[in-house]
């Protein structure tokens, strides 16, 4: 997982831009997969959206905060699978 949000930030600013071609709107659309031995899967995504990144900081911190982080929590990781009983 991104560390911090400063390191975040420091990926967003070195996303690549088209420089042709696309929609006159540029980009409004952003997805971000975080991926941790030690944590559930997380895919991110915001749409249409001027402040991409703000918006992306802003649902990072509403998914690991919280009731929904407690959650995370207890589902499983591949450092934690899940125990099944089949007996």
């Amino acid at each position: 997982m991104v560390g911090t949000t400063q390191d975040l930030r420091f990926f967003g600013a070195g996303c690549c831009y088209p420089t042709a071609g696309g929609d006159i709107r540029g980009l409004m659309s952003a997805a971000l997969l975080v991926v941790a031995t030690d944590l559930p899967p997380l895919g991110l995504r915001i749409d249409q959206s001027a402040a991409l990144l703000d918006d992306l900081l802003r649902l990072l911190a509403m998914a690991t905060g919280g009731d929904y982080a407690d959650w995370m929590r207890q589902v499983s990781t591949l450092d934690a699978p899940p125990e099944w009983n089949l007996d």
